[in-house]
């Protein structure tokens, strides 16, 4: 059986799927959601500098996990991955790319500031008016009330969704020096030729990375792109049944 092997993005790891591998598992799916180096299990390794690296690294686990045949799915940073994998790894059957880019694009549309300035601003008052509350819920952290803004198109007033984090936070979270170097991977990433059918998805309110983004990937794979109206920047969290019913092949297989 296909093992549909899931890699998150940016300080990301296994714990922010919410829930999303479970029902591809009760689907029928395999799934092995692994973390990169720097992020959750993995927190206290440093980051490599070339998303090449994360690849050959991630190779290697599968082999010590006995993985075969695999599909590979992959959100933003965990998108370069996946294509870097696919670009190296015979075992990979099918590669999909979520939100992602590479250095083709304008840095300006792979990484909006002003998106992340707002949503840290937003944030900033956001966390403050929890303070103030007659029930104040101090478990509410700043960090990852912004990422969920950032990120998130449907669910940037989740509270209970934030506090979730904010705890994930607490127990393991990326450094600041990991998060840079893997922001400088992305940055220097150039996506290579796969010899697998490629997969390119985008949510339309993704505020983080543009969709030209996506469209200039997928062009060079000879690929369109599946927009979801509803998506922001983290298709897992927004719209979880459009990317069941579009992995139906992969969970079938």
């Amino acid at each position: 059986m296909t093992t549909l092997v899931m890699l998150r993005g940016l300080g990301r790891d296994r714990r922010h799927w919410e829930g999303f591998d479970d029902k591809l598992r009760a689907l029928g799916a395999k799934v092995l959601c692994l973390d990169l180096p720097g992020n959750g299990s993995l927190a206290e390794r440093k980051s490599p500098l070339r998303v090449e690296d994360y690849a050959d690294e991630l190779s290697h686990r599968l082999d010590t996990l006995g993985v075969g045949a695999c599909v590979v799915l992959g959100i933003s940073f965990g998108g370069m991955v996946a294509l870097s994998l696919a670009a190296r790894d015979k075992r990979v059957r099918a590669v999909w790319v979520l939100g992602s880019s590479d250095r083709h694009s304008p840095w300006f549309r792979r990484f909006s500031l002003p998106a992340v300035v707002f949503a840290g601003l937003s944030a900033a008052a956001s966390v403050l008016r929890q303070r103030v509350l007659p029930d104040p819920r101090p478990e509410i952290g700043l960090v990852e009330t912004a990422i969920v803004k950032l990120v998130s198109h449907q669910r940037g007033e989740d509270w209970e969704l934030i506090a979730r984090w904010s705890r994930l936070h607490q127990v393991a979270c990326t450094s600041l020096g990991n998060m840079l170097r893997q922001l400088w991977a992305a940055w220097r990433f150039e996506a290579s030729p796969v010899n697998c059918p490629s997969y390119f998805i985008h949510g339309r309110n993704d505020r983080l990375v543009h969709p030209c983004c996506s469209e200039s990937l997928a062009g060079r794979y000879g690929a369109s792109v599946n927009y979801l109206p509803n998506g922001g920047h983290d298709l897992a969290l927004d719209v979880q049944p459009q990317l069941l019913a579009l992995l139906t092949d992969v969970v079938a297989d």
